[in-house]
């Protein structure tokens, strides 16, 4: 059995495919992580001068938790709690 080489797709090719919209936005959202753990990083430097670092860690731990409860609600708490 012959296998064929695949040729790759030309930009032009994938511009209007879902494939397309699925990188763009993966490109998008990794830059944005990016952005999000710098930012969270400068605020940890920037307040660990003022606070104790335990007290960082656990505002910290319940923002996370908080963002999480509103994104996931109630299956994720019920997930969790088990």
């Amino acid at each position: 059995m012959r296998y064929q080489k695949a040729r790759p797709l030309s930009p032009k090719a994938l511009r209007g495919s879902s494939v397309y919209k699925t990188v763009s936005s993966g490109i998008l959202l990794t830059s944005f992580a990016y952005f999000l753990f710098t930012l969270q990083d400068a605020a940890v430097k920037w307040l660990v001068v003022a606070l104790p670092v335990w007290q960082i860690l656990f505002i910290r731990s319940i923002t996370i938790f908080a963002l999480c409860a509103v994104y996931g609600r109630r299956p994720l708490l019920v997930a969790s709690w088990r």
